[in-house]
C-alpha cells in the first residue's frame, strides 16, 4: 500500500510492504528513501500509528490514499 501525507508544497511518501518481512519505506519530499524492515505485521503496524500521531503533530496532512498531486 501507498500513502501520501502533505505539507505545503512537499509531500511525503510511505509504501507499507506486508509478507517477510515487513517493510515500511519513507520517500522524504527530496527524493530520499528510508526504509524499517519489521519482523511481525504488529510492529508494522505499532510504527504506522506512532508515524501518523508524529506526522500530523508536525503539521502533515493525511495520510491520503493516492497521490493529491493527481
Amino acid at each position: 500500500m501507498i500513502y501520501f501525507f502533505s505539507k505545503g508544497p512537499e509531500y511525503l511518501q510511505c509504501e507499507i510492504h506486508p509478507g517477510r518481512p515487513h517493510v515500511l519505506t519513507l520517500v522524504a519530499p527530496d527524493g530520499a528513501a528510508q526504509s524499517e524492515r519489521y519482523a511481525s505485521g504488529s510492529e508494522l503496524v505499532e510504527r504506522w500509528e506512532q508515524l501518523t500521531v508524529h506526522m500530523t503533530d508536525d503539521g502533515w496532512h493525511g495520510p491520503f490514499g493516492r497521490d493529491p498531486r493527481d
